[in-house]
């Protein structure tokens, strides 16, 4: 009997101290402690000294009341609370927001102290006894929900960011991925398929998005290449990718403007042309040919010095005469290219067809006399200026620059209509091909 009624004072004393969170242990006076006189004085509002209170204790956060009177200060200091109270506080009321109110106060709250009414300039100490306050910091709870994303057709790279960050590839659809609530951007990739773009919100425990892919249209000559054997030169970065190739047409028309300047049989000889021209073969193939048909202009012309005798009065006359030819051809050139990466090298043969030419004299400088025959002043030194003769053939030889249009060439021939004079043509000719 005696060992269960002392098991039921012990749990009633356990009881007791678990909820007296804070209690008054002691209060006395400190006699020697000349704090509230000498060294931290503080004034009422009647102009005497503040009693001080100093409440030991290791816990903060407690707020204080003395009814009427009220509290003139409160000052934290290390392991103590300094409580000034006007004289004549008899009652003090102590409150914590975790701790709770004094357990052995009276019943209205306060405690009451057993010296009675407080004197000025008194400095009294009052010793706590309190539970200890601890500050749990608890990580907020982040709720997730799972995105379900498909495509179709399946296989799509999946990309999201948030906040503006950079996008970040998640994985490939048909997807499964748990994310934090909140808004997210997404990108769909798929090789041969327009990019898919949008916005989505994981707010619930699961979000579901199906999305189409729509192909791209292949506007272009291009054909698609896959690396085999038979075609090792298909660079790919993967099995699933199809590397593009330029598909050349292997016959091109195009427009041709040309100018020449030659010395053929001492005759300075120069040349307009403009024509339609064919290109056989792809531009980046290792050899190709031009053939074409040319409309040209063409003109020589050699100024001489001679001494001309009257002889109706054996004066002699000096004077310059201008001799020319001039000829309208059609010019049909055939040429083989090689490409140099670049530019390109060419050999050929071209040949002349005159449709009309004329030769010509001018007498210049004479001193006012008028000569017009021709045979007389040609004859008379002994020798006859020669002109050159159309139509022409030739040999070429040129290096150009030929990129998808365009074609920029020099070029040299060597004129076999007149190859006993010492000759050299030189020209240059612009083409555009469709």
């Amino acid at each position: 009997m005696k060992k269960y009624i002392l098991l039921l004072l012990l749990n009633l004393f356990a009881s007791t101290a678990l909820f007296a969170q804070i209690s008054v242990k002691s209060f006395e006076v400190l006699e020697t402690d000349l704090e509230a006189t000498t060294f931290s004085p503080k004034k009422d509002i009647n102009g005497k000294n503040c009693a001080i209170i100093k409440v030991f204790t290791t816990q903060t956060g407690f707020s204080f009341d003395n009814g009427a009177l009220g509290i003139v200060a409160v000052e934290q200091k290390p392991a103590e609370i300094w409580v000034y109270v006007p004289e004549g506080t008899m009652k003090l009321k102590i409150v914590h927001p975790q701790l709770g109110h004094i357990t052995n106060a009276e019943k209205d709250g306060y405690y009451w102290f057993p010296e009675g009414r407080l004197k000025s300039g008194v400095v009294y100490k009052m010793d706590l006894i309190t539970g200890v306050v601890r500050t749990i910091v608890e990580e907020p709870k982040i709720q997730t929900g799972w995105l379900l994303l498909s495509s179709t057709p399946t296989g799509a790279d999946v990309y999201l960011s948030q906040n503006g960050q950079d996008e970040t590839l998640i994985g490939i659809t048909p997807l499964s991925k748990k994310l934090d609530y909140g808004m997210y951007s997404y990108r769909l990739k798929k090789f041969n398929y327009n990019d898919e773009v949008g916005l989505l919100e994981i707010k619930d425990e699961s979000h579901t998005l199906n999305i189409d892919l729509k192909p791209i249209r292949n506007t272009s000559t291009e054909v698609p290449v896959i690396k085999t054997e038979e075609n090792p030169k298909a660079v790919i970065k993967d099995t699933a990718e199809v590397v593009k190739i330029k598909k050349e047409p292997i016959f091109k028309i195009g427009v041709e403007g040309s100018f020449d300047y030659a010395n053929i049989a001492s005759h300075s000889k120069i040349a307009f042309g403009i024509g339609v021209m064919a290109r056989l073969g792809r531009i980046n193939s290792l050899i190709n040919g031009t053939i074409g048909l040319k409309y040209q202009y063409a003109q020589a012309s050699k100024e001489v010095s001679y001494d001309f005798l009257d002889y109706e009065s054996y004066n002699t006359f000096k004077g310059k005469a201008k001799y020319s030819n001039t000829a309208n051809e059609i010019i049909i050139p055939a040429i083989v290219n090689f490409n140099l990466k670049k530019v390109y090298i060419g050999v050929g043969y071209e040949q002349g067809i005159a449709i009309g030419q004329k030769e010509s004299y001018t007498p210049t400088g004479n001193d006012g006399f008028d000569l017009d025959v021709y045979n007389a002043i040609t004859e008379y030194n002994g020798e006859k200026v020669t002109t050159v003769s159309f139509p022409s053939s030739s040999i070429v030889a040129q290096v150009g620059w030929l990129h998808k249009h365009y074609d920029l060439k020099l070029y040299y021939k060597y004129n076999l209509s007149n190859s006993s004079n010492s000759q050299m043509t030189i020209g240059v000719g612009f083409g555009y091909y469709f």
